[in-house]
């Protein structure tokens, strides 16, 4: 039993330290590649409910100096449902399989999974880079992904799955200047659009466009999967409160009415967005109306103020 808490204990840190890295600011000229297994969100929701992760989720335990050595050795059963239920999609033009609705678990905790679920991994900015493993293409290929909550009230933050929300295809000639351009226009907060202003991307246009770089030479693809203008609404925002919530693991209490404040706000704000907006009134104006107003003479003046309601609204 002291085992499988370990185990939780170890995922539940690691969940902690991905959105910690989620938001940090990437360095320019730095970049720290991580190593990061591909698992379907399900089968991790599934190994959870199994081994009691609630109970470690209600302690909220301090995730500083974790040893992520003590690594979890799968069973071949659990082996099979991860291969089970692995989501995929597959564009066909350029050979490229990615994955759907799953999450991330450092290499250092798993044990004996294969190495195609291995994936290096980059996270700041408000992104998660990943590094297509797929070594039969000559090109680079990197999907850009984000943190997303199943619904606005969430308690637990660990609870979150990841997509891909664009692709990036960089030709083999270029792999290694545009990647260092990539992360370049996007590090110190500037964030993934000054890439996709530094090259000319639109992201409302589903589908494959040309990246040119400011040499006007082709340099490779870029393919978005979602409309740039209108991804996922759950996904995280970053504010001074999730800052403190996420640094906080001693603070149980407060992280939950923290969570549940954010959440509030969000639906709160999505609430006023759709308001049906006021109905119109048409009001039609006879006479010098500015003259007698300014007198208080409207009663007995030459002009009248009349308004029509349009019963069509």
């Amino acid at each position: 039993m002291e085992e499988k808490k370990l185990e939780m204990s170890l995922l539940y840190a690691q969940s902690k330290e991905i959105i910690k890295l989620y938001f940090q600011e990437i360095q320019k000229n730095k970049i720290n590649i991580l190593k990061y297994y591909i698992v379907p969100k399900k089968w991790l929701d599934n190994y959870k409910l199994k081994n009691n992760y609630s109970s470690i989720k209600e302690e909220n335990p301090s995730c500083d100096n974790i040893d992520y050595q003590n690594k979890i050795n799968l069973l071949d059963e659990e082996l099979k449902l991860i291969e089970s239920l692995k989501e995929k999609e597959f564009i066909e033009k350029y050979n490229i399989n990615y994955p759907k609705n799953f999450t991330l678990v450092k290499k250092e905790i798993l044990n004996n999974l294969k190495e195609e679920y291995l994936y290096e991994v980059i996270l700041g900015e408000k992104n998660i880079f990943i590094f297509d493993n797929n070594k039969e293409n000559k090109n680079k290929t990197i999907f850009i992904c984000s943190l997303n909550y199943e619904n606005d009230y969430k308690i637990d933050i660990t609870d979150f799955f990841i997509n891909v929300d664009s692709i990036i295809i960089i030709d083999e000639k270029s792999i290694n200047k545009e990647i260092e351009k990539l992360f370049n226009f996007i590090s110190e907060k500037k964030g993934i659009k000054n890439y996709y202003k530094e090259r000319n991307i639109d992201v409302s246009n589903i589908g494959e466009q040309n990246i040119i770089n400011k040499e006007e030479d082709k340099v490779g693809i870029f393919y978005q999967l979602l409309n740039g203008n209108n991804l996922n609404e759950n996904k995280i925002e970053e504010n001074d409160m999730m800052k403190i919530l996420i640094n906080n693991n001693n603070s149980k209490n407060k992280t939950e009415i923290g969570i549940k404040a954010i959440f509030k706000f969000n639906a709160e704000k999505k609430k006023e967005e759709n308001k049906p907006k006021k109905k119109s009134k048409c009001i039609t104006i006879y006479g010098d109306i500015y003259y007698y107003l300014k007198r208080n003479e409207i009663e007995n003046s030459n002009c009248s103020i009349t308004e029509y309601k349009n019963n069509n609204e």
